[in-house]
């Protein structure tokens, strides 16, 4: 009877460990189920919803005199954070590039012209007197003057990393970045001394030359901790990296990649990068300022954007259409599409691809406007054997931005005709 009572209390015990060990289990999968489904739904609704939405990565610019930038400006900073900074020059190392047969780039200095008075100056191909300035001496110096490219180049990084991030790319309206000329030194200089100051004479060009204006957007490069945490797939482990944002009206690009990564998502209040192996570094994060913090009449220059008060549309298909989506940017001191024509070949342009990037190499001296996102890759088509659409323009000859602000429309129909090479023109 004893033993009995023994099995009993022992059966006991053992079936209440097993309903505990159950209960546990299944109350458990029940949490885990509900927090997948939630982040699932999270996940949705950030995909479809504001966080992705193309209202925030919409891009402003502008430009603006160093000596004036508000260091604690919320919205527009320089393009390029280092043109702060004060330029210092390595005479040694200058002198040894020139002597191998590499020019060397001494400054890039923003013209205030319009475009085709820009691309005269560097079609000119002259040589243009200056001076150096060192804590030793003054010295002449000879100038060659080219398109600078320095700016341009930023505009293409910030479109790969739309690509990456899967956020739709809509052209950059910032004339301000193609307004730069680079003076190119070919003879060797003065190994004694810090260079002061250069300066430089233009010639008929002098009235436009603006030397301490810098070309700024809403974009800012933060670098951020993360936070790692593992999880387990059914084949390997990966690695989730919490970012944590300061604000969810802004738009976020990841611009931090390695061999490691596989994917990220983005949640109202922070990024999540996945890789491959853990990963200690900081995370680079480029924010795309809302423009809720704008102050008017606060920079010295026009502030631009890409912003369209159309409904985005996946396709265009008649010129009426046509004529909606370009007077739907209200640009400033441009005037509604006029005329709208197709031609075989326009001017004497008839080949514009180019593999190497110059706004001026690209164009005529027939055509008034340039494809400002000729660094999308195009293998498909070549321009040669495209027929040409031809948009006329009514606008204000006196802002000296006119043609560029054409360029920017013109690009930006461009992407909806990959069939037609577009070319805009002032009547």
């Amino acid at each position: 009877m004893i033993t009995d009572n023994i099995n009993m209390n022992g059966r006991k015990k053992l079936e209440n460990a097993v309903n505990d060990m159950y209960t546990n289990t299944i109350s458990y999968n029940e949490t885990m189920h509900e927090r997948l489904k939630a982040r699932i739904y999270k996940e949705i609704s950030n995909v479809a919803g504001q966080l992705n939405s193309e209202k925030s990565f919409y891009i402003y610019t502008s430009a603006e005199e160093i000596s004036k930038i508000d260091p604690i400006d919320e919205f527009l900073s320089p393009i390029i954070p280092e043109d702060l900074e004060s330029a210092n020059y390595n005479l040694a190392e200058i002198n040894h590039n020139i002597k191998n047969g590499q020019p060397f780039t001494l400054a890039t200095i923003f013209m205030e012209c319009d475009f085709l008075t820009l691309s005269e100056l560097i079609r000119n191909k002259k040589t243009y007197k200056g001076q150096i300035v060192t804590d030793k001496s003054t010295y002449d110096i000879n100038f060659h003057i080219e398109h600078s490219a320095k700016y341009i180049n930023e505009i293409e990084k910030l479109y790969r990393i739309f690509q990456n991030n899967g956020v739709k790319w809509r052209t950059i309206n910032c004339p301000f970045a193609y307004k730069y000329i680079d003076l190119i030194i070919k003879e060797e200089l003065a190994t004694e001394g810090d260079i002061q100051e250069i300066t430089i004479n233009l010639d008929e060009y002098e009235p436009y030359k603006r030397p301490n204006v810098i070309p700024l957007w809403n974009v800012t490069k933060l670098t951020m901790p993360n936070s790692s945490n593992y999880m387990p797939v059914i084949d390997r482990l990966i690695f989730e990296h919490e970012i944590k944002l300061d604000s969810s009206i802004n738009g976020y690009l990841l611009a931090s990649h390695n061999n490691d990564y596989l994917y990220h998502r983005r949640q109202e209040d922070e990024f999540i990068m996945v890789t491959s192996k853990d990963i200690e570094e900081d995370m680079e994060i480029l924010r795309v300022n809302n423009p809720s913090n704008f102050r008017k009449n606060s920079y010295a220059y026009e502030v631009l954007s890409n912003m369209s008060t159309a409904k985005p549309k996946p396709i265009i298909r008649t010129k009426s259409e046509i004529f909606d989506f370009v007077n739907s940017y209200r640009l400033a001191s441009l005037s509604n599409l006029e005329i709208l024509e197709i031609y075989n070949t326009f001017g004497s342009k008839t080949a514009a691809a180019e593999s190497n990037y110059s706004a001026f190499k690209h164009t005529s001296i027939h055509e008034q406007t340039v494809n400002l996102n000729n660094f999308l890759d195009n293998n498909v088509r070549s321009d040669m054997h495209k027929k040409v659409m031809l948009l006329s323009f009514n606008g204000n000859y006196s802002d000296f931005l006119i043609y560029d602000k054409m360029s920017f429309l013109i690009s930006e129909l461009q992407l909806f005709f990959p069939e037609y090479r577009l070319v805009g023109k002032l009547v």
